[in-house]
C-alpha cells in the first residue's frame, strides 16, 4: 500500500556549539528526486555553516518525514493508495504565474536564522538545557 504524502512544514532548531540554525521549510517526502543529505549540503554551503550542520540537518528532515508518514498511515484506511501524487495533490509548475515562490512579505517568514552566540548566551544556553532535562 502506497500513500502520496503531502508536502509539508519542517521545522529545523539546531544548535551546534555556538551556532544556532533556525529554519522552516516545505518538503515534499513523494517526490523521489528530493533528497534530504543533498537539501543539508546545499543549505550548509548556501548559509556558510560548519559541516557538522549536514548530517544533523538530514537527520531532522528523515525524522520529521517519518513521523509526517506515520500521522497519515494512522489517518488513512489501509486501503488507500495514491500512485499519482500529482493527480491526487496537482502539480506544482515554476514557470507558471507566481510560480513556487513566495511573496516577499511572506517570504521573510520562512527564511533561516543563524544565530551566533557570545560565550557567556553559550554558557547560559548550556546551564538552560541541563536545568530542563531535570
Amino acid at each position: 500500500f502506497s500513500v502520496c504524502l503531502p508536502a509539508s512544514a519542517m521545522q529545523i532548531d539546531i544548535r551546534v556549539n555556538e551556532i544556532t540554525l533556525q529554519d522552516q521549510f516545505l518538503w515534499n517526502a513523494s517526490d523521489p528526486t528530493n533528497c534530504a543529505e543533498e537539501f543539508a549540503r546545499r543549505m550548509v554551503a548556501d548559509l556558510r555553516l560548519p559541516l557538522d550542520f549536514c548530517g544533523i540537518i538530514a537527520f531532522h528532515i528523515r525524522e520529521q518525514v517519518q513521523e509526517n508518514r506515520k500521522e497519515l498511515w494512522q489517518l488513512h484506511d489501509s486501503k488507500a493508495s495514491f500512485e499519482d501524487c500529482d493527480a491526487y495533490y496537482g502539480s506544482v509548475d515554476p514557470s507558471a504565474e507566481g510560480g513556487p515562490l513566495r511573496a516577499p512579505a511572506e517570504a521573510e517568514r520562512w527564511a533561516p536564522t543563524v544565530i551566533t552566540l557570545s560565550k557567556p548566551e553559550l554558557d547560559m544556553a548550556e546551564r538552560m538545557a541541563k536545568r530542563r532535562k531535570k
